[in-house]
């Protein structure tokens, strides 16, 4: 996990009134933009002066009260844009942003945005008993529909 990552995690806990330690949802999100910034500085963005930097900020911060899950989730998926698996994770978690799919019908999903991985051959195959378990929970297919109970309905 990137220091952005953390800060905007540590964002919504503030903003949902989680135990987050020491200030704001705002000041969180603020520290968390701030940090995913200057990650690009990794790929050798070369006009990322701090003018450019503050002012990124201050454009994202007038829109976060009254929308801080959205503003929070919307700019973690942005950071997650080169690591699709969690951006797909955190969009699960939080619906957020609203994306309009574009699934084709012929795939492993029946057109359906995927939600979860099937087990993998390895796991049904040696520990078959415990999978069958948890198919039946699942009832009774193992397929990239089926929700995980953390995913948001």
């Amino acid at each position: 996990m990137t220091y952005a990552e953390v800060e905007f995690l540590i964002a919504e806990a503030a903003y949902r009134g989680w135990n987050a330690g020491e200030g704001s949802a705002e000041s969180h999100f603020e520290k968390a933009l701030d940090a995913a910034v200057r990650q690009w500085s990794l790929f050798d963005v070369s006009n990322l002066d701090e003018t450019a930097i503050t002012d990124f900020i201050n454009f994202n911060k007038n829109n976060f009260a009254g929308n801080e899950l959205t503003e929070i989730n919307t700019q973690l998926w942005i950071l997650h844009f080169l690591d699709p698996m969690e951006t797909w994770a955190n969009w699960r978690r939080t619906g957020i942003p609203e994306i309009n799919f574009i699934v084709w019908s012929d795939n492993a999903s029946n057109g359906k945005i995927p939600r979860r991985m099937e087990y993998p051959i390895e796991e049904q195959t040696k520990n078959a008993e415990n999978y069958q378990e948890a198919v039946s929970r699942m009832g009774g297919t193992d397929d990239w529909t089926n929700r995980i109970w953390w995913d948001k309905e």
